[in-house]
C-alpha cells in the first residue's frame, strides 16, 4: 500500500510529519476498508518513525532518568516488578 496516493506529497521539501498527517487524512476520507492491515501498519509505522525523528532531530540522543528505589523499597516488590 503506498503511503500516500498523491506524487506531489512525496517531495522531498514535505516534511515527515506533514506526510503522516497526509496518510491519516487520506486513510479517514477512505470509504472503503485496509486491503491490507500489515502493510497500512508498517506504513503508519515507517511515517510514525519519520516524524518522531524529524520532532527529536537536534537532541541527538536522549538520557532517559529513572528514579532509583532504595534497597529496602525494591526488596519488598514481586519480582515481575524490578
Amino acid at each position: 500500500m503506498p503511503a500516500l496516493q498523491n506524487c506531489d506529497l512525496l517531495s522531498r521539501d514535505t516534511h515527515p510529519m506533514d506526510q503522516l498527517h497526509d496518510f491519516l487524512r487520506q486513510r479517514r476520507e477512505a470509504h472503503e476498508p485496509v486491503a491490507d492491515l500489515d502493510a497500512f501498519a508498517q506504513e503508519l509505522h515507517r511515517l510514525f518513525v519519520a516524524a518522531e525523528r524529524e520532532a527529536f532531530g537536534g537532541v541527538g540522543h536522549m538520557t532517559v532518568i529513572l528514579p532509583q528505589l532504595p534497597c529496602y523499597v525494591a526488596r519488598q516488590l514481586p519480582t515481575e516488578y524490578i
